[in-house]
């Protein structure tokens, strides 16, 4: 049973060496059970990708690819033969899409100013599918649009949820 576990483990292992030094000379090499660990530049944990710079690049790329379409479901739904009110699209974005971010919290402060910045298109692109607004929107009416349905901006997510 033990040796079973050996050979089933090594193979999911894998290291990472976080580190702010963009040239580092990777001379480990790391064994268990007499097999080597291979070296990967991301690993992911508990769903998050945790990348050798810690700046969350592929982590905010797969949210991004997770939540590309659900603004998508959410415009189908406001339209008028599902006759919803702008709140219960509102709930809809929080659980399709605000749940997906609410889950990446503990490194939101982590993410690049770009990185927000894609994640909040996400966000207004889900906005303007429930309000129905036009596609060229101020930043005021997103503003306004976020307080009426009571979706604070990316940015601000991480105090809210603190």
């Amino acid at each position: 049973m033990a040796m079973q576990m050996e050979d089933e483990n090594v193979p999911k292992c894998s290291y990472t060496i976080f580190t702010k030094n963009k040239i580092f000379n990777n001379t480990f090499r790391l064994q268990l059970f007499n097999k080597t660990i291979p070296y990967s530049k991301s690993n992911k944990f508990l769903g998050l990708y945790f990348d050798e710079s810690l700046c969350f690049d592929k982590q905010i790329k797969e949210v991004k690819t997770k939540c590309m379409n659900r603004p998508n479901k959410i415009k189908i739904l406001s339209s008028k033969n599902w006759k919803l009110n702008h709140n219960t699209l509102a709930s809809l974005y929080k659980a399709l899409i605000g749940s997906i971010l609410d889950y990446n919290f503990p490194c939101l402060n982590s993410f690049s100013e770009s990185g927000l910045q894609k994640l909040q298109l996400i966000q207004n692109t889900a906005d303007r599918c429930i309000l129905k607004l036009p596609l060229r929107t101020s930043e005021s009416l997103f503003n306004e649009a976020e307080n009426k349905l009571n979706i604070s901006k990316i940015d601000h997510r991480l105090s809210s949820l603190l």
